[in-house]
This record gives structure tokens, sequence and C-alpha cells, in this order.
């Protein structure tokens, strides 16, 4: 019997190195797919593998019905989609693209408005990961198309549905990268601060992966005290005292001079939470000035 996707035909545009990896993965999966890109050597050297090159994004659209979007920006997206709003009747729309959730929502609009079904999609993972578990795939939209195509999707990885919203995946991939930008600079300036003793990053590196696992198992917490507001709960280390503390880390980055434009709105924010009260609570409550709240002191 042939197998169910084997059957299912896909056109990818867009073949940056995340574009690539998708039609790749789904070629390996028998996976009929037709590939457009604006460099059309991109596409030929997909052809051995089994892809089918359309020479106009119009030819790509036809070719199947569902159709994967991994371009730059949604600018580029919106460029080639609006032209062909006659194309898209029961079109499955599966945009991959990097954008706000409001230029998901703009995008699912027009599209929907055109009789196409439409997915939002982040991809949490770097391309030589597609295909594996460990890639987490988030999406937004229909979620009746989610389920219908499930099989197809996780293909790719981790799949994930979020919510009817179209932009909500737009929101959690956004979400997820200022956690993991936030982690990247500090691992960036920790670094910078052990090379003022001459010690390699290779040899320091280790200690700041055993220090942040161990850090990071005080997230689930932290989440529980922002959504209670619990702050002067499970108190370890009380914010005054480690906005005080903080003080060394500033004094030590002018020293060996390295910038502070960095940590300083930290500070600010740290020195802020206390001087509104909450000088006994734990480092979450930080969160009520990050996002603009005004603090409420009884905790205190």
């Amino acid at each position: 019997m042939e197998n169910k996707k084997t059957r299912t035909a896909v056109t990818v545009l867009g073949l940056g190195k995340m574009g690539t990896a998708i039609a790749k993965t789904l070629l390996k999966e028998n996976v009929r797919i037709t590939t457009w890109n604006r460099t059309v050597d991109k596409s030929l050297v997909l052809e051995p593998e089994g892809a089918i090159t359309a020479s106009t994004v119009t030819e790509a659209i036809m070719s199947s019905q569902v159709v994967i979007i991994s371009l730059s920006d949604y600018g580029v997206v919106d460029s080639l989609l609006r032209p062909l709003h006659n194309l898209m009747a029961d079109k499955l729309i599966i945009n991959l693209t990097n954008g706000s959730p409001i230029q998901s929502r703009q995008t699912a609009n027009y599209l929907m408005s055109a009789g196409a079904h439409y997915l939002d999609g982040g991809i949490m993972a770097i391309p030589p990961m597609l295909g594996q578990r460990n890639a987490l795939l988030l999406f937004s939209g229909s979620e009746t198309a989610f389920n219908h195509h499930k099989e197809l999707l996780t293909t790719l990885g981790t799949c994930h549905f979020i919510d009817e919203d179209p932009g909500r995946a737009a929101l959690y991939d956004l979400a997820l990268l200022a956690a993991m930008y936030g982690m990247f600079s500090g691992y960036l300036q920790s670094i910078a601060l052990i090379k003022s003793a001459q010690v390699k990053a290779r040899e320091f590196t280790p200690m700041v992966v055993q220090w942040l696992q161990a850090m990071t198992q005080t997230l689930s917490r932290m989440g529980e005290d922002i959504d209670s507001k619990s702050y002067a709960d499970h108190v370890a280390a009380r914010l005054d005292m480690q906005t005080t503390s903080f003080e060394n880390l500033i004094d030590t980055y002018k020293t060996i001079g390295i910038p502070v434009d960095l940590v300083l709105p930290l500070k600010h924010h740290m020195e802020t939470t206390v001087l509104n009260g909450y000088n006994n609570a734990n480092f979450s409550s930080v969160f009520e000035t990050i996002k603009g709240n005004k603090l409420n002191n009884d905790e205190s």
C-alpha cells in the first residue's frame, strides 16, 4: 500500500538554509516537493534528490495544495502572495517565516479572505536539527488544518499547536527567543569577565553550563510566583541584598573595561522594584517593573 506521505504534494517557497532543510527533510519522507527560490540554482541543487523546480511563484503554488513558506521576512511574503490572491482558495498556507504577532494576523487575514487555510509557525531549532525530535515547532491558526496534516508536520520535529489566534505562535517564538538571547548575552559577558584573567572560554564554559542548569530549576517556582504575585514567599535571597551585590558586578565591569550598557537596565529595574517596596521579595518581583506594572508593596 502506498504511504500516505508519498501522495502528499508540498511546495516550499524560499530556499535559504531553513527552507532547504525543510525541503530535504520532507524529501527523505517521500513527500512530493516543488520548490521555488528567487535564485534558481538553490532549487536545481535539490532536483537530484527528487524535488521539482518551479520557474515562477504562480507555478509553485499551483503545484501543491500545501505551501510551506520560509522567507526572510513578511514583507517578502506579502509581495509574493498578495498578487496571487485568486490562487489561494482551499490551499493550506504554512508560514514559517519569522515575524511579529501583528504581521502573522495580517497575513492570515488576507489569505483566509482569499479562501486559504492558514497556519503560522515558529521553528525553535537550527536547520541541522530538523527531522529530529528535539526540533520544536510551534503552530497557531487553523487547528483543523494542523490536525489533518499533523503526520506531515511531525516529520520536521516535535510539533505543538498553541492557539487558533494566528499570531500566538509568533508570540511564543519571540518569548522563547527573548529567553535564549538573555542567556547568550549573559554567557558572553561572563566570558568577557573571565578572560580578563587569561582563562580560556572552553575551560570556563562547563562551569557556566553546570551553573545555568542548576538555576533553570528555579524557573518553575518563579513562574508560580509571577502568576500568584506571591513574591514574598520562598525567598532564598532578598532582592535588596541582590541589588547591593549587583554593584560589585558593575564595579568589576568598569575596572576591567567591559561596557556596562547591557547590565545597567537590569540594575535600574532591580533598584526600582526595591524602591517600590519589594526589598524583602525574591527576584521574581522584578517582573512587575519589566512589565510596567505598579507594584503593590503590601507583600514587603
